[in-house]
């Protein structure tokens, strides 16, 4: 004769009358949190002899290391030796752009004995358009300035103005 089965429990057999709120332990809660306490422990231990060992190890590499070549210590950037002249070289750039935009900017003589005169880039570029086509008389940074000849090509600079007159 066969025992009745429990049909929660396929193939184990049906509790006794009364023991029905006994709960089953099948796992054992406290083995299982031991086990995972292990591991956590476990793998920590590893992860400091693994970093222990790394350090170890780069310690004998960097020993090894030969010294750099003396042309290499020589690339590095170095501050120039002292006196440093520029106190404050940020401030005398803005000022020598300032300077060079006024001059870039505004009517003078370039050469009063020569009848040279300077005009402001704005204005030249008007009269290089005005003109219809420019060409320069003489190449720029020899010395002399450039004259902007007329649209004709005929080779005549602009006109100074005359001795006492401002350009």
């Amino acid at each position: 004769m066969s025992r009745p089965t429990d049909p929660g429990r396929p193939g184990r057999p049906r509790r006794p009358a009364g023991h029905e709120r006994e709960i089953d332990r099948e796992i054992d809660l406290g083995g299982v949190g031991k086990t995972v306490l292990g591991i956590l422990i476990l793998t920590l231990a590893s992860m400091a002899a693994m970093w222990g060992l790394f350090e170890v190890l780069l310690a004998g590499e960097e020993r090894q290391d030969p010294e750099p070549p003396a042309l290499e210590a020589a690339r590095r950037p170095q501050l120039p030796p002292g006196p440093r002249l520029q106190a404050s070289p940020e401030a005398e750039l803005e000022l020598h752009r300032a300077t060079e935009n006024a001059l870039l900017s505004s009517y003078g003589w370039q050469d009063r004995e020569a009848g040279v005169v300077r005009i402001p880039i704005g204005r030249a570029m008007e009269l290089i358009v005005a003109a219809g086509r420019g060409a320069m008389a003489t190449a720029p940074g020899d010395g002399e300035a450039a004259a902007v000849t007329d649209s004709a090509g005929g080779g005549e600079g602009m006109a100074a103005p005359a001795a006492g007159e401002t350009p």
